[in-house]
C-alpha cells in the first residue's frame, strides 16, 4: 500500500531543498555542458569500453589499478554504457547523468538523516554535499575513484538504519561496500574497515549472526567478477 502521507512529505522536503538542488545542479551542469571537463586517456578507455559493453562484448575486467596485472571491477564500465546508451555515447549526456544519479543518493541519505537525527542535521549536510567545491568537483569528472563517494553515501544509508535495528540494510550495507571496492580498491579496503570497526562499536540492536552473514554474502557476490 502506498504511504501518502510519505510521499507528501518527501515531496514537500523537495521543495524546501529546491534552492540547494537548482544551485548545485548548475554549478555541476555549467561546467559539463560547455565541455570543462578533463577528457584524457583513462576517459577515453573507459568510453570505448563503455561502447563495447553496448554492442554486446561483456567484460568482468575494470579499469587498472597502479599495480601491473591488477584490475579494478567492471561495475563502473556497465554503469557508464547504461548511461552510453541513454545518450547515444554523447559524453556530456553521460556525465549528466551520474551527476543526477548524485543527486538521488543524496536526497535519499539527506530522508535517512531527517528520520533519525533530525531536519537541520539533514539540511547541513544536503547543503555540505550541495555546495562543497570537492563534491562539485567529483560529480564533474569522469573518473572511476570520485564514484567511491556514492558508494559511501549508499553504504552510509544502510550503516544509519542499521544502527537502529533494520534489518534489511545488511544486504545494501554489503553492496555498497562491494561497489566501493570496484570502484577503488585502495579506498574501498578502508571503509571495509572503517565500517568493520563501526559495527562493533555500535552493537547494532537485534542483530544476529544471520544478518552478518547476509552483509557479507551480498559483499561477496560484488567480488566475483
Amino acid at each position: 500500500m502506498i504511504n501518502i502521507y510519505s510521499m507528501l512529505q518527501r515531496a514537500k522536503d523537495i521543495v524546501l531543498l529546491l534552492p540547494l538542488i537548482l544551485f548545485g545542479l548548475y554549478i555541476r551542469l555549467v561546467g559539463i555542458l560547455y565541455g570543462n571537463f578533463g577528457f584524457t586517456f583513462d576517459q577515453g578507455r573507459d568510453m570505448l569500453e563503455a561502447y563495447s559493453i553496448t554492442q554486446g562484448k561483456l567484460t568482468l575486467i575494470g579499469p587498472t589499478t597502479g599495480l601491473a596485472g591488477v584490475y579494478h571491477g567492471p561495475l563502473w564500465y556497465y554503469i557508464l554504457a547504461f548511461f552510453s546508451f541513454l545518450g547515444r555515447g554523447d559524453t556530456k549526456f553521460v556525465l549528466s547523468l551520474v551527476a543526477f544519479l548524485f543527486l538521488i543518493v543524496e536526497l535519499f541519505l539527506f530522508w535517512t538523516i531527517k528520520k533519525y537525527y533530525g531536519l537541520f542535521s539533514g539540511i547541513v549536510f544536503f547543503g555540505f554535499v550541495s555546495l562543497s567545491p570537492l563534491f562539485v568537483g567529483l560529480n564533474s569528472q569522469l573518473w572511476s575513484p570520485s564514484m567511491t563517494i556514492l558508494s559511501m553515501m549508499v553504504a552510509t544509508i544502510a550503516l544509519i538504519e542499521i544502527a537502529h535495528g533494520k534489518k534489511l540494510y545488511w544486504v545494501l550495507l554489503g553492496l555498497g561496500l562491494g561497489a566501493n571496492i570496484q570502484f577503488e580498491a585502495a579506498g574501498g579496503m578502508f571503509l571495509l574497515v572503517s565500517v568493520s570497526l563501526a559495527l562493533i562499536i555500535i552493537n547494532p540492536p537485534k542483530a544476529k549472526l544471520s544478518d552478518y552473514f547476509k552483509g557479507f554474502f551480498a559483499f561477496f557476490i560484488t567480488l566475483i567478477p
